[in-house]
């Protein structure tokens, strides 16, 4: 009875001392493993490339930064805090990459927005307060991908600005325009804009635009670009100019300003005035 007792005891400590062994070679196994699955998931991220469709070579060429931001409902964590706000910048290639941030990631179907210009730090559904006089804001959606050494991303840029270009002319050659006007019901001083989603809400038409550069003489004609919030409707407009120390004035209607439409207006002083 006192040998088997024995036997039993000596058993069980060999047992535990073997136990303890094979714990500790599972426990390194498992952390070998898992730093390998990290490298590995490391080394299948690729930058991502924008390149963009839509937009003409000389609307292209204006562009040197966009903003890039992956859409937190299709990416994971850790691709959503990576495009949160991303500066692209153009390449020699005429694409877009990243170089502010790591902003890599791996075979994701995460959907990536793009708007025109960069702001740092800006999401999807964040707002910005807009002032007249305005530039050219853009935004774009991804329309499709590819997979190689980095992920090609293709996105389709719209404007969300209408254009309104006035072109002004005089028979007389020492006829210098000092300052160009223009104010309407339909001419939008201030809104609240959505960039990754191209929205207006919250206009109002409570001042004038007043153009950024109007010191020319008028004998061989000069062209000048107004960035307008779009409109659905038509409306009446007042242009304003001062030539030679004298104002004039000129109302005419409008049609409707849509996003990404081009409305011309030409205007001449004859020798009378």
């Amino acid at each position: 009875m006192k040998m088997q007792y024995l036997f039993i005891l000596i058993g069980t400590i060999l047992l535990s001392a073997c136990g303890g062994k094979t714990q500790t070679e599972y426990s390194l196994e498992a952390q070998q493993t898992a730093e390998k699955i990290r490298e590995n998931w490391d080394n299948a991220k690729r930058p991502f490339e924008v390149s963009i469709e839509g937009l003409s070579t000389q609307e292209l060429e204006a562009l040197s930064t966009i903003g890039g931001y992956a859409n937190p409902k299709d990416a994971t964590e850790a691709e959503s805090l990576a495009f949160q706000g991303a500066a692209f910048m153009k390449n020699g290639n005429g694409s877009y990459q990243t170089n502010d941030r790591n902003a890599v990631a791996t075979d994701s179907t995460a959907q990536l927005y793009i708007c025109y210009p960069y702001r740092k730090g800006l999401k999807e559904n964040d707002t910005v307060v807009m002032n007249a006089p305005f530039g050219e804001n853009l935004y774009g959606r991804e329309v499709r991908r590819e997979f190689g050494r980095t992920v090609s991303v293709k996105v389709n840029m719209v404007s969300t600005m209408a254009l309104l270009r006035i072109t002004c002319r005089s028979n007389h050659v020492q006829d210098r325009l000092e300052g160009l006007t223009i104010v309407g019901e339909g001419i939008y001083t201030k809104a609240m804009y959505l960039p990754y989603q191209g929205r207006w809400f919250g206009m109002t038409a409570d001042g004038s635009v007043i153009t950024r550069q109007a010191d020319c003489l008028l004998n061989n004609g000069r062209s000048f670009d107004y960035y307008l919030i779009p409109t659905e409707a038509a409306g009446t407009v007042t242009i304003l100019a001062k030539i030679n120390q004298k104002n004039f004035a000129v109302k005419t209607t409008l049609p409707p300003l849509r996003a990404g439409s081009l409305t011309q207006i030409n205007l001449h002083k004859a020798t009378d005035g």
